[in-house]
């Protein structure tokens, strides 16, 4: 018994240590974040939906303000943008690939703009006759890096402002939705006290960009309702997939939440559904998860590893005293 009451002192302080290495790290690692000078443009309109038919020509303005104190020389550029799959923000690229623009190339030239100045930016689009159907993701982007002054200081006034251009170039007057369920986002098997949440991910089946609609639930085996939702209208291009966020029902405003389902205790299989509705179609996708005590299981494994080392330790001391 001395020597497992010696074992135990030690475990003890090496636990002890180890949580002041840690705290110290922690307190060592936080330093006080240092002030920086934002970029103080803003540009107008910030996302524009833009339908372009083949043998039509249309002006799209730009409208970008200095809001600082500082003159400013803000360069324009255009590239193409995605859609990051799991957060939604646009993922810029290099260039863009839009042949439809009909502006000469002087119009991104850099604009020199004093404080409260409004500049605009207008871009031309005429996509020809043959024009295939198709959708351009575009994100016009006004960069600047400038000194400036504002007061007795001198300031290096840096960064970029975008405003997102989605073309697309159809002729149709009607445009058909597709969005499938790609992924559901749910593991096959969950620990029955830890509840789940979904991270479900839709695809977009046609050329061009689709607003979510539609509900999620999860039931138990018995049919009860577990947890509902609304599915958030988040739009997903043409094309392309997106993890999809939730809505309380009936909330209004709508309240942006996660497909969290947590009730005190699961046991045996759940269904989680999501009904999606692509212009009045409703079609439902199901995916069966299956909830087990894994925390019962570990602490009663547990439970017998201690009790067994405890009465082999108890057996050994015995057999040394004989």
């Amino acid at each position: 018994m001395q020597k497992i009451y010696k074992m135990y002192r030690i475990y003890k302080n090496t636990i002890a240590t180890m949580a002041l290495a840690v705290g110290l790290l922690v307190l060592g690692s936080a330093q006080p974040a240092t002030a920086q000078r934002s970029l103080e443009l803003t540009v107008s309109p910030p996302v524009t939906y833009l339908k372009a038919a083949p043998g039509m020509m249309q002006t799209h303005i730009i409208s970008i303000k200095n809001n600082g104190a500082a003159a400013v020389t803000v360069t324009p550029s255009i590239v193409d943008f995605s859609l990051h799959e799991v957060t939604g923000a646009p993922v810029l690229q290099e260039d863009h690939s839009f042949p439809y623009f009909t502006m000469p190339a002087s119009v991104l030239k850099p604009i020199e703009m004093e404080p409260g100045q409004v500049a605009q930016l207008q871009l031309k689009i005429e996509p020809p006759m043959t024009a295939p159907d198709r959708e351009y993701p575009l994100s016009v982007v006004f960069t600047t890096e400038n000194l400036g002054t504002r007061g007795n200081e001198a300031t290096q006034i840096s960064g970029a402002v975008a405003s997102n251009l989605i073309i697309l170039v159809s002729d149709k007057n009607i445009l058909e939705k597709k969005l499938v369920v790609a992924d559901f986002g749910l593991p096959g098997v969950i620990d029955s006290f830890r509840g789940v949440t979904a991270q479900p991910v839709l695809k977009n089946e046609r050329f061009s960009a689709g607003a979510a609609s539609g509900s999620a639930k999860l039931t138990s085996w018995t049919g009860r309702p577990v947890a509902e939702y609304q599915i958030y209208p988040d739009n997903v291009l043409g094309f392309n997939s997106r993890k999809i966020r939730a809505t309380e029902l009936d909330s209004e405003p709508p309240t942006v939440t996660e497909f969290t389902f947590r009730p005190a205790f699961m046991l045996g299989p759940y269904k989680f559904s999501i009904t999606l509705d692509n212009d009045g179609e409703l079609t439902t996708y199901t995916h069966t998860i299956f909830a087990i005590p894994f925390s019962i299981f570990v602490a009663a494994l547990m439970g017998a590893i201690v009790g067994g080392v405890y009465w082999f330790k108890i057996a050994q001391n015995n057999r040394i005293k004989l």
